[in-house]
């Protein structure tokens, strides 16, 4: 029996959704707990996260020959111990990374209905939703691939709105109020927020982790880590930009869900929650192709 493959379109879609659904839904917090000067950390992350995409379009050509992701493509270099390295630090990092995106999609999800919930609540949910995310998966490559060309449009969606109408409402006060409010010398700055930065870009490599799930992987892997990863770097910079000159700082660094709180102030209670609801389901579409 031949094994569904996907197709170069939904390879690059599933690339995108793993790097927006561990990303964008907290990096404006995340931006917020330095300020705006952080936002100088752009021009070093992206062009390593281009850089590592190069590096691992390039090892695509890999593929053809060796199937299993990153740990077959380190195996060709450094044998054995070095394949077992990286798939288990890998598998760490997919750990939190899975742990982190349904902490932020309980945190949506609760957001819509306005509930406070304490921690025993959040971490409750959370479980229930690792758990659900997983046994959806058992429905096989094929699903996934409908299923991450359908959610990622409930994280395209919101951003659009937020980046047609955000425009609108900056505000060059509220930037420049934004802008450094700790004082921090710009290295500081830069070397605190290039990490979590970067680790939005987490999920760059799930292309060459997948490579035996899409035809012609020497030429689609390359090419959907590549495109994807441009892609999201335009989308993360232009929108934590705008983001800066809307709110004070002090409305998302402690917030569970910063988006919601930008829609909340661009467009109103009723529109935010249905632009929630889309991010909800863009979260548990990018745990569930992260698995």
């Amino acid at each position: 029996m031949t094994k569904f493959k996907m197709n170069r379109t939904q390879f690059m879609l599933l690339t995108a959704l793993n790097m927006l659904g561990s990303g964008i839904l907290m990096l404006p917090a995340k931006v917020a707990q330095v300020g705006g000067i952080g936002l100088l950390s752009w021009f070093v992350v992206c062009l390593a996260a281009v850089a590592m995409a190069y590096a691992f379009a390039n090892c695509g050509i890999y593929s053809k020959y060796r199937l299993g992701g990153l740990g077959a493509i380190a195996e060709n270099a450094f044998g054995m111990p070095g394949s077992f390295l990286t798939n288990y630090i890998y598998a760490f990092s997919v750990v939190i990374a899975n742990v982190a995106i349904a902490t932020t999609a309980v945190g949506y999800l609760l957001g819509i209905f306005g509930i406070h919930a304490d921690l025993g609540v959040v971490q409750c949910l959370t479980i229930a939703l690792l758990w659900l995310s997983t046994l959806v998966n058992f429905a096989g490559v094929k699903a996934m691939g409908r299923l991450s060309a359908v959610t990622i449009w409930g994280i395209l969606i919101p951003l659009l709105f937020v980046l047609c109408a955000a425009p609108f409402s900056f505000d060059t006060q509220v930037f420049a109020q934004n802008w450094n409010p700790r004082d921090l010398p710009v290295l500081s700055a830069v070397t605190a927020t290039a990490p979590m930065m970067f680790w939005a870009f987490l999920g760059l490599e799930s292309a060459c982790a997948n490579d035996d799930s899409v035809d012609n992987p020497e030429k689609s892997v390359p090419k959907a880590v590549l495109a994807a990863t441009i892609a999201v770097a335009v989308i993360y910079v232009v929108s934590t930009i705008l983001i800066a000159g809307l709110l004070p700082e002090s409305e998302l660094v402690d917030s569970g869900a910063p988006l919601f709180v930008i829609f909340v102030s661009l467009f109103g209670s009723t529109a935010s929650r249905i632009l929630a609801v889309l991010l909800f389901l863009a979260c548990v579409g990018s745990l569930v192709t992260w698995q």
